[in-house]
């Protein structure tokens, strides 16, 4: 990143507006807005179960937080769209996914709401799977995107074993990346980092990435 201009404030740094989190899963939510924040985000609102708000509010003291409609399980609920599709058309971008949960309900208004926003978007964890075998309609959307799946959720994602997602890295994730029009990055040892026929192996990181709340940060 470029070095900050001394006479700027947090308005020329961006507004990321985060969905993520549900009941058992707010630990997500909080790594993956307070890493936005450290990563050098001016703004960051967190979008989250209504319930759990109070919650959220109490890890997270710079984050700012968007209490949403829930189903019975504490998790996101389809009725409220609407609203995050209002506050997201007002941000700059939106990273969708970490801790959403695989409930039914909650991973319809993931596919709604991708289909329909507007603004760039990082798509992980539970966004991811809530395309679990229809990868394809990824490519249905407004958007600029940026997917990020370990190998089991690309497995998901196309329907292959993961042992063949993990022989064949470079060429499964640029095959995707033309087939969605968008960047896929394959996490794992060497993370490819795919847009169409371009690609970066990226040889950083170490083995102590592999434990949980990692994934989340990195989105």
């Amino acid at each position: 990143m470029k070095p900050r201009e001394r006479d700027t404030h947090k308005g020329d740094y961006g507004h990321l507006f985060v969905l993520a989190g549900a009941m058992g899963f707010t630990g997500a939510a909080y790594l993956t807005s307070q890493a936005s924040l450290l990563s050098g985000s001016g703004l960051v609102t967190l979008g989250i179960p209504e319930s759990l708000n109070d919650v959220m509010e109490l890890k997270l003291t710079e984050v700012m937080t968007l209490p949403l409609k829930e189903t019975g399980l504490r998790t996101l609920s389809t009725s409220c769209e609407k609203q995050v599709l209002s506050f997201a058309s007002k941000v700059s971008a939106i990273a969708m996914g970490p801790g959403l949960s695989r409930n039914s309900d909650t991973q319809r208004l993931i596919r709604s709401l991708v289909s329909k926003i507007t603004k760039p978007l990082v798509l992980d964890a539970d966004g991811i799977n809530a395309f679990e075998g229809i990868g394809n309609k990824l490519k249905k959307r407004k958007c600029q995107i940026v997917i990020t799946p370990h190998p089991g959720e690309m497995s998901r994602l196309i329907g292959k074993k993961t042992e063949y997602i993990q022989k064949n890295r470079v060429s499964v994730a640029k095959k995707f990346s033309k087939e969605i029009n968008g960047v896929v990055v394959l996490k794992g040892h060497k993370t490819v980092v795919a847009y169409k026929d371009m690609f970066y192996i990226n040889e950083s990181g170490n083995p102590g990435m592999a434990t949980g709340g990692v994934g989340d940060v990195l989105t």
